[in-house]
């Protein structure tokens, strides 16, 4: 574990929740395991997004030898370089979040225009009453000519 201050840093090894009742009511404590230490707190909130295996900055108030969790922030993955290996071989387009945005938006756009383009022409071939417009090389090939035709609308 490393410090700054009063600013910790570990990876959570272990979560995990035990729930009772009290005369103040029920209640949940939540325990993290970082660092071969235990740290909890009674606020669900403050845990909600933080998972086995997550690199996190927190900071604790020790009392009654019990360390209490303050605040924590999940920083990235543990096992980040894992990735970085796969990252460092996408095509650059991929490493640009703006770029990857556009270019998934624009494959769920040619996918939605291919579907739509697809069943306007199965509809046609049915339609014609004609078995060869019903046979699967037509329908691509009238959904493909359609597809190109919406593409080139603005």
């Amino acid at each position: 574990m490393t410090t700054e201050k009063s600013l910790f840093r570990g990876v959570v090894e272990k979560k995990e929740s035990s729930s009772g009742k009290s005369a103040r009511g029920a209640w949940t404590k939540w325990g993290l395991k970082i660092d071969d230490q235990w740290f909890s707190t009674f606020d669900g909130a403050l845990v909600l997004d933080v998972k086995e295996g997550q690199e996190c900055e927190f900071t604790f108030e020790e009392s009654g030898g019990y360390k209490n969790l303050a605040s924590i922030k999940v920083i990235a993955l543990a096992k980040q370089e894992e990735h970085l290996g796969a990252v460092a071989k996408l095509p650059d387009i991929w490493t640009d979040r703006e770029a990857a945005i556009a270019a998934a938006h624009e494959e769920n756009m040619r996918a939605s225009a291919y579907e739509n383009a697809t069943r306007i022409a199965v509809a046609k071939a049915s339609l014609t009453k004609d078995p060869a417009a019903l046979s699967m090389d037509n329908i691509k090939k009238v959904a493909n000519d359609f597809y190109l035709e919406i593409k080139a609308k603005p």
